[in-house]
């Protein structure tokens, strides 16, 4: 029979989730696109590193920061006091985390489509 540890099942969560992202970006983002899949990969690896020391441990948290980051870039993402307040709730249900993500995502970007057209 065989038989896996915890360790091992992670490292496949793991690569599975980064290998999601890594098609997703490359498919959808222009700016992944055009990058070295190493790089990209390379930048994903450190994005979901961050995202787990912040205590982010969904892959759809993990998924919704990683989109975050690489949309709107590092800086941006680590520098939002409202984004990391979300990141910091320890209480808050993973679920809760990612929803939450994925609703900041979608103001920053009507408010940048909003500045983009002025």
């Amino acid at each position: 029979m065989l038989q896996f540890d915890r360790k091992q099942l992670a490292s496949i969560g793991q690569t599975h989730l980064q290998q999601s992202l890594h098609d997703f970006l490359r498919r959808y983002l222009p700016q992944a696109s055009q990058m070295p899949s190493a790089q990209l990969r390379g930048a994903l690896d450190n994005v979901i590193a961050d995202c787990r020391a912040r205590g982010l441990n969904s892959q759809r948290a993990i998924a919704a920061y990683a989109l975050a980051a690489c949309t709107l870039g590092s800086a941006t993402v680590n520098n939002d006091p409202a984004l990391q307040r979300i990141v910091a709730m320890r209480q808050l249900p993973q679920a809760h985390k990612a929803l939450l993500i994925q609703t900041w995502l979608a103001r920053m970007g009507a408010e940048l489509g909003k500045h983009g057209r002025s």
